[in-house]
């Protein structure tokens, strides 16, 4: 068994030496060299950005899913339709972070030539971040959208109960610099991080779940037992994901709301989630010098704000994150104990205790 943190204790892990234990196990629970080799890179450097919610904590799931056939490596995308703008890419039940990379990777193929690019995905899993995608355009230069629907985890305003996925949406924008990037739940918090709340032993805030009842609760034991998330802002959040219920799920052709299969409870059925993606290219409107010299100023008028009592200074969206990902390369992948007890139930199960113990820096 790999060497265990203890309680409370977070342990620093090398990014490289982690992406390839990642990869490595995806492999050994059946994905390809190229298939692993691409998830891996998706969850690590979720994490590396400190969104420890949808990174490396995920991989006992991919993989269980991969063992139990609800994941099919090769993942082998089919375009359905295009036109110099647009596509319909059925993803036949692949691993979705690899089919969600090359979707983005076409919407911005498709901009760079035509302007924009809008690639919608049916028949694919679980994304992971929708950030990383939307990054990855930006950090072609061009702006980036992602989105996706998933089985019912959230209330609509009004319901008792789940009736519409949490519609995960990212945006990233190149600014010269670190792009501007936001990855959000229409949800008031993600239900990863109510699982890891759980798995703490930790009390969630009032306004982030409801009980199977419909009621508020701070217990986060009361998401798996029947409840679900609150939409964020009510109306708001819930008419928001009708938004990507619509592009992610009725315009690509996935399954919708209940159609879609659950991933964390029937692991052996694909769960034909959609997906959507956007790349526009700043080109098309004005020079990108001009772009990113108003795009630093728009920023720079945010970072003169007065700060509020008790804060340092006012950031822009993926700032935070941006920093975060450069001290862990240059310092190591902070990760909580409960995380690490994913990776070595992993490794455990896999015979692949020494990678594991090898990613450690500390």
């Amino acid at each position: 068994m790999a060497a265990a943190a203890s309680d409370g204790e977070r342990l620093r892990l090398d990014a490289t030496r982690l992406r390839r234990f990642c990869a490595e196990a995806l492999s050994a629970a059946g994905a390809t060299a190229h298939d692993a080799a691409v998830a891996a890179a998706v969850l690590v450097r979720t994490d590396l950005r400190g969104v420890h919610s949808h990174g490396v904590q995920t991989l006992p799931f991919h993989v269980k899913n991969l063992r139990d056939g609800g994941t099919c490596s090769p993942t082998r995308q089919t375009v359905v339709r295009s036109t110099p703008v647009t596509a319909v890419v059925d993803g036949n039940g692949g691993l979705g972070l690899v089919i969600a990379t090359a979707a983005m990777a076409m919407a911005v193929g498709k901009a760079r030539d035509s302007g924009i690019g809008v690639v919608l995905v049916r028949n694919s899993n679980h994304f992971g971040a929708a950030g990383h995608y939307a990054l990855a355009a930006a950090e072609a230069g061009f702006i980036g959208l992602a989105t996706s629907n998933a089985s019912p985890i959230m209330t609509a305003a009004g319901s008792a109960k789940k009736v519409i996925s949490n519609a995960p949406l990212a945006y990233a924008v190149p600014t010269g610099r670190f792009p501007l990037a936001l990855d959000i739940a229409m949800s008031a918090t993600a239900g990863m991080k109510v699982r890891l709340a759980a798995e703490r032993g930790e009390a969630i805030p009032e306004g982030w779940v409801v009980d199977a009842g419909g009621m508020p609760t701070t217990n986060p034991g009361d998401y798996a037992a029947g409840g679900a998330l609150a939409p964020l802002g009510g109306h708001k959040g819930y008419g928001m994901a009708l938004l990507t219920e619509t592009l992610a799920g009725a315009l690509s052709g996935a399954a919708m709301t209940r159609g879609v299969v659950p991933w964390l409870v029937d692991t052996g059925t694909p769960t034909n989630a959609g997906h959507a993606f956007v790349a526009l290219d700043v080109e098309c409107f004005m020079g990108r010098d001009d772009f990113y010299r108003r795009m630093q100023q728009l920023i720079g008028e945010l970072h003169a704000a007065e700060p509020a009592p008790g804060v340092e200074r006012v950031l822009v969206p993926g700032e935070l994150e941006h920093l975060r990902e450069q001290d862990a390369l240059e310092r190591g992948l902070e990760l909580e104990p409960v995380i690490w007890h994913h990776l070595e139930q992993v490794a455990d199960s896999l015979g692949l205790t020494g990678a594991l113990a090898a990613a450690r820096r500390d």
